[in-house]
């Protein structure tokens, strides 16, 4: 049931994605197409201009946006499947999206009369105003159903980045007094303590940590000489109780 579902909301998703690039590339489209151009007459210039105004370059933006996003999202999520697209980034990118939807939609709005006569054309720009407003509405969908399909993890480390808890670093070095005068605690105790090892991690009590880079490694240096220190406690303590130092 659990992969049924997962398979019906990447289907979903791809389909929302695919509708966005294709209504960003209509609205480019429509709104490339909605005004004619004209040439400046009394000038030495022959380039042909086309009318713009501010809010047309927010809507080239949003729509821009969309077309990229969503022809993205197909390439590297739905078919090669590389990508996982962050939660967080695709809510804020989709609130932004509608945000500059609606603005542009608003501003875009009254020139859905066709008010300029021969320098624009009609169709086109009514167009422009409907996928605006399509637009707007796509996003706003998009974002619902990211709140309702999708949960942002509680902390980044509770899916990845996961260290076994364990007594791992550099053991407590020796103190030269306990390399010169292993006899001295023989008699303190009882019994000669072993010296800490290198492999005494505790490995029967390893349990799931996730703070991520906490584990410290030692220093290749620190590790050859605490293991020269070793090999000296040992042979100390091979030697005879009685034997004295040259």
């Amino acid at each position: 049931m659990a992969r049924r579902q997962h398979k019906q909301e990447t289907q979903l998703w791809t389909a929302i994605r695919a509708i966005q690039a294709i209504c960003g590339f209509a609205t480019l489209i429509s709104l490339f197409t909605a005004f004619k151009g004209f040439v400046l007459m009394g000038i030495q210039d022959d380039d042909t201009y086309r009318p713009a105004q501010m809010n047309h370059f927010f809507l080239v933006i949003a729509a821009y946006s969309s077309f990229v996003y969503g022809t993205l999202y197909l390439i590297c999520v739905t078919l090669w499947k590389r990508l996982t697209p962050d939660i967080l980034l695709e809510r804020i990118y989709d609130g932004v999206l509608a945000i500059g939807y609606l603005v542009a939609g608003i501003l875009f709005a009254p020139k859905m009369n066709c008010n300029l006569g021969m320098y624009c054309n009609c169709t086109s720009v009514q167009a422009t105003g409907v996928f605006t407003f399509f637009n707007f509405a796509l996003s706003i969908v998009a974002l619902i159903l990211s709140f309702v399909t999708k949960k942002i993890p509680s902390h980044p480390d509770s899916l990845e980045n996961l260290v076994p808890r364990g007594n791992y670093g550099r053991a407590p070095s020796p103190t030269p007094f306990d390399i010169i005068r292993p006899e001295v605690n023989r008699k303190k105790k009882g019994k000669t303590q072993p010296s800490p090892r290198l492999d005494d991690d505790d490995t029967d009590n390893l349990v799931p940590r996730g703070h991520f880079g906490s584990v410290r490694g030692s220093n290749l240096a620190d590790l050859m000489k605490l293991q020269r220190d070793d090999t000296a406690i040992d042979h100390l303590e091979a030697r005879p109780p009685n034997a004295g130092f040259i």
